[in-house]
């Protein structure tokens, strides 16, 4: 019973498609070449890991620009001069899509070559040993899984106005990677997945700490992450530390970067004691050794 209380792929090149679409209620157009180079003149792009599942930054570098909403993936946000962070599709056989709207009906298409020598162990998935102990858990705690997903769903539709901060850290004081970001994984279920974070080597009991300024708005255990912190960093952008043995914050605390938030353990789907760190754009599961270079690069452009 639940104890506690519930609150493949090989080196490659792809491409970003990034069109601009002008909607209106009438049929679009194509952008005569002149007009082409003049509305890519006005977004800016940038991003540290060229690479699926990378965090990419957005903004307009002219405010006068007629574009004013970018969508992606079927979420659309206000397109100003401030850095919006889109987190891509970390499977490769996707080509991630920008949309940028304004007022007069006119689209084109801008394309930004991405060097992807990707994830070559990844054509291999890990198969999971996990304990006997962990294996009976999941299976009588089955039930709570899909409602641990909503929950998760329900937190990441919420976006705080907080600022960025400019310390962005390792959440551990080394960075020693024994599971990448977006590797594949066969659970004892016989289902594959995709890794959403990484793991980093860690003792039980180690001292994990906040990877920048946030609000705690997760201090909870689920059934295949265990204990879980969720921080909530601003405009979208949240940090999850998984596998945990104590909690050191509460939700709604404001933490900085660098404070002990939680002790590494072995709660949930884990085979030994680590540390399971995500980074997070709008939900969307991004690189986090990669987006956290992203953001310290960003907050010291503001």
């Amino acid at each position: 019973m639940r104890k506690h209380k519930r609150s493949h792929f090989t080196s490659l090149h792809f491409i970003i498609a990034l069109p601009i679409l002008l909607w209106s209620s009438s049929e679009p157009r194509n952008l005569t070449a002149n007009e082409h180079a003049l509305a890519l003149k006005d977004v800016a792009f940038m991003t540290t890991d060229l690479k699926p599942g990378a965090a990419v930054a957005v903004r307009l570098i002219n405010k006068n620009s007629p574009l004013t909403r970018l969508c992606y993936n079927k979420e659309c946000y206000a397109l100003t001069d401030k850095w919006q962070i889109i987190g891509t599709d970390n499977q490769t056989a996707s080509r991630p899509t920008f949309l940028f709207e304004d007022k007069s009906n006119a689209w084109t298409t801008k394309k930004l070559n991405i060097e992807a020598d990707l994830f070559a162990m990844n054509q291999k998935a890990i198969k999971l040993r996990l304990p006997a102990s962990v294996i009976n858990t999941l299976n009588e705690e089955s039930e709570f899984i899909a409602q641990d997903t909503e929950k998760q769903k329900q937190l990441f539709r919420k976006i705080s106005n907080i600022e960025w901060a400019k310390n962005w850290q390792a959440p551990l004081g080394h960075i020693h990677v024994v599971s990448d970001f977006a590797s594949w994984r066969i659970p004892p279920n016989g289902v594959p997945y995709t890794h959403t974070g990484v793991d980093l080597r860690a003792a039980a009991g180690s001292q994990v700490h906040a990877v920048s300024d946030g609000v705690v708005v997760e201090a909870n255990s689920e059934v295949i992450g265990g204990q879980v912190v969720t921080i909530d960093h601003g405009q979208g952008v949240t940090s999850r530390y998984l596998h945990l043995s104590e909690f050191k914050v509460k939700v709604g605390d404001h933490v900085k970067a660098g404070d002990v938030i939680a002790l590494s353990g072995s709660t949930g789907r884990a085979e030994a004691p680590h540390l399971h760190w995500e980074m997070r754009i709008r939900g969307v599961p991004v690189d986090p050794l990669s987006t956290r270079q992203l953001m310290a690069r960003l907050s010291g452009l503001e």
